[in-house]
C-alpha cells in the first residue's frame, strides 16, 4: 500500500474558458503554482464555453461538491479569480463554500487575496 498524501499538500485545479477553446497556458500556469507550492494535484475541473455564472459552471459546482464530500484537498488553484466569478457576490459564495470544506483559493497572486478583495468591496458598498 502507498502512503497517503497529507491533505495540506493536495490541490485541485479549476479552469474556465468563456470561449469554445481551452488555453493550455492557463493550465500550465496552474501547474507551476502547484509545483512552486509543493502541492500534488489530485483532479482538474474545467468549464469550457461557459460564462462566470455559477448556474452555468457545472464543473465548478462538481468541484465544490467533491471537496465537501471528500475533503481531500486543501487548495483550489485557479489562474485568476475571474475564472470563478466576475462579481463579488459569486466570488464570496464560492469562497464561503470552499472554506466550509476547509479549502482555500490559490492563484498567481497568492492565497485568499479574494477574501480581502471581497471584504473591501462590501465595506466600500456600505459607506
Amino acid at each position: 500500500m502507498g502512503t497517503a498524501i497529507p491533505r495540506d499538500d493536495c490541490a485541485v485545479i479549476y479552469l474556465r474558458s468563456c470561449g469554445n477553446e481551452f488555453d493550455p497556458r492557463r493550465y500550465d500556469e496552474c501547474l507551476r503554482i502547484a509545483e512552486s507550492s509543493n502541492l500534488t494535484v489530485l483532479r482538474v475541473y474545467c468549464d469550457v464555453g461557459t460564462p462566470a455564472r455559477l448556474d452555468r459552471q457545472s464543473d465548478l459546482q462538481r468541484l465544490m461538491s467533491d471537496l465537501a464530500q471528500r475533503r481531500d484537498a486543501r487548495y483550489v488553484i485557479v489562474w485568476h479569480y475571474s475564472r470563478i466569478g466576475q462579481d463579488s457576490a459569486q466570488l464570496n459564495e464560492v469562497s464561503t463554500r470552499l472554506h466550509a470544506s476547509d479549502a482555500e483559493i490559490l492563484t498567481i497572486t497568492g492565497v485568499e487575496v479574494a477574501t480581502r478583495f471581497i471584504q473591501d468591496r462590501i465595506d466600500g458598498s456600505q459607506r
